[in-house]
């Protein structure tokens, strides 16, 4: 299933902070800059196993997202509102600078 590592790496990005301060198995070696990279790693090759041996109707892991307030009340606009456009056409040129000279023929 494509979307299970995924779903880990996502856990990683969103509880980085958590992940590498507690969860690090590596986070008494400063030096090596693991950052919760083996806990992300073993935790791949969890699901790796665990999907070899399940089945497709197996029970899914439910993920809960956390949505800030400040996001959850965008506004939508519901009729954007322009400046109107006016445009004055000035013909400030001629293409036949004799016209007035000559004149179609009158029957």
């Amino acid at each position: 299933m494509v979307l299970k590592p995924l779903a880990t790496v996502l856990d990683y990005a969103v509880s980085y902070d958590y992940i590498s301060k507690v969860l690090c198995i590596n986070k008494d070696k400063p030096q090596i800059h693991c950052n919760g990279k083996c806990y992300v790693g073993k935790e791949l090759a969890k699901n790796e196993s665990q999907n070899d041996s399940k089945t497709k109707n197996s029970v899914q892991k439910v993920l809960d997202f956390y949505v800030p307030e400040a996001v959850a009340k965008i506004a939508v606009l519901l009729k954007p509102t322009f400046a109107p456009l006016h445009f004055n056409y000035q013909a400030e040129y001629s293409y036949l600078f004799l016209s007035h000279i000559f004149r179609p023929p009158v029957f």
